[in-house]
């Protein structure tokens, strides 16, 4: 291989996880994405592990896809592996070959377990400071010292950094081990 694929995607057929033919176009490749997204994506109030694994793999063969000279080189690649690929049948009860297995895709989903444990805990994070922080009144989108006394800009300014200061020392500390 003359490009660098991630360990995760390394044994399947990228165009398969995003469920669209090989070889298609880069609008193909976004649409089959986007489809993705909307039947797996974690945040839709899927919690199952299978469906958030097939979405982390998408997303993944999506990001490589998408820049040009990788996805020329995957082409290359793939046309070579499907070319040299042996072919399997199943042979019915009367000895004859009744469907070609499909042996390139693999279902199981290899998962980087860190990652996940990462991106649950950041999840996690995330809505605990969307639950405490504090509702904020809507104010002027822009101050500047022109519209405003300089005491009361000043002190706009102080009040804006000390409940930015508080925010983050309310946060939750994080360990690394």
């Amino acid at each position: 291989m003359s490009f660098k694929l991630p360990q995760s995607l390394r044994k399947q057929n990228l165009y398969q996880l995003l469920e669209i033919e090989n070889f298609s176009a880069l609008e193909d490749i976004k649409r089959g994405f986007r489809s993705l997204a909307l039947k797996y994506h974690p945040d839709r109030g899927s919690t199952d592990h299978e469906s958030y694994g097939r979405f982390m793999l998408g997303a993944d063969a999506y990001r490589f896809l998408c820049i040009r000279t990788q996805k020329d080189a995957y082409d290359i690649y793939l046309k070579d592996s499907l070319r040299d690929r042996p072919v399997y049948r199943r042979k019915s009860r009367a000895g004859q070959a009744q469907k070609t297995f499909d042996t390139f895709y693999i279902k199981r989903y290899i998962v980087d377990s860190d990652r996940n444990c990462f991106a649950d805990q950041q999840r996690e994070s995330f809505s605990t400071i969307l639950d405490k922080a504090p509702r904020t009144t809507v104010r002027r989108k822009v101050y500047n010292r022109g519209q405003m006394d300089s005491e009361e800009f000043d002190a706009l300014v102080r009040e804006g950094r000390d409940s930015f200061q508080n925010y983050l020392n309310s946060l939750p500390k994080f360990e690394v081990k």
